[in-house]
């Protein structure tokens, strides 16, 4: 990722997914998990990360089945040694 004329930083576009269990109101349903990170690399030994994901799965909670859809974003620092 460029940062300006003078700067270059090492970056790392990534894809997740998979499959788990969400439990809510007594009721267990299957989960999918799906997003996208990014991580850049500050210097030799840091890196800040962004990470946005969407879990979907369907619940039955008034009589009624509806889907959701929730959005989770993190973001962190991380310092290897």
């Amino acid at each position: 990722m460029f940062l300006g004329r003078q700067r270059a930083k090492a970056t790392a576009f990534y894809l997740v997914g998979g499959v788990g269990s969400t439990s809510l109101n007594e009721q267990k349903r299957q989960t999918v998990n799906l997003g996208f990170g990014l991580r850049m690399l500050l210097g030799e030994r840091s890196a800040l990360r962004l990470d946005v994901r969407d879990h979907l799965f369907s619940l039955d909670i008034l009589g009624k089945r509806q889907s959701t859809q929730n959005l989770e974003v993190s973001a962190g620092f991380s310092l290897h040694f």
